[in-house]
């Protein structure tokens, strides 16, 4: 009997540190070329270096991290747009979804993220590109 505890606590703690993942939903409005966008994300304060999310037409796993994650836009390596989330808990999911738009000659990104921490937003790109 002892054991069978031990077991099902045991997975019990396995099953809670894995945690949900986090999900990707991109869109692009004409003229726009998905192949022309990179997207990074750096969890401040954490161990996690600063992440390549998506390159051209390949994603890459968001890092599940808590805290302010910076999220960096780069279209064509000439204008770039940022905006910051703040996650209470690494084990929350969020769902990120951006509609990059051509609007009245500007590049435009707009930000729905569906989650505990959820965001609504409208971004627009810039010549100044940060550093970090």
């Amino acid at each position: 009997m002892k054991k069978i505890t031990q077991l099902i606590f045991l997975l019990f703690i396995t099953l809670f540190s894995c945690g949900k993942k986090n999900s990707l939903e991109l869109k692009f409005s004409e003229p726009l070329n998905k192949l022309d966008f990179k997207i990074e994300m750096e969890a401040l304060g954490s161990n996690t270096p600063k992440t390549l999310i998506y390159y051209g037409n390949k994603e890459y796993k968001i890092p599940n991290e808590y805290g302010e994650n910076e999220w960096y836009f780069n279209y064509k390596d000439s204008i770039y747009a940022y905006f910051r989330h703040i996650k209470t808990n690494r084990n929350d999911s969020h769902t990120y979804n951006y509609n990059f738009i051509k609007r009245n000659e500007k590049i435009q990104v707009e930000i729905n993220i569906d989650g505990v921490s959820k965001i609504n937003n409208v971004v627009d790109f810039t010549t100044k590109k940060k550093i970090r």
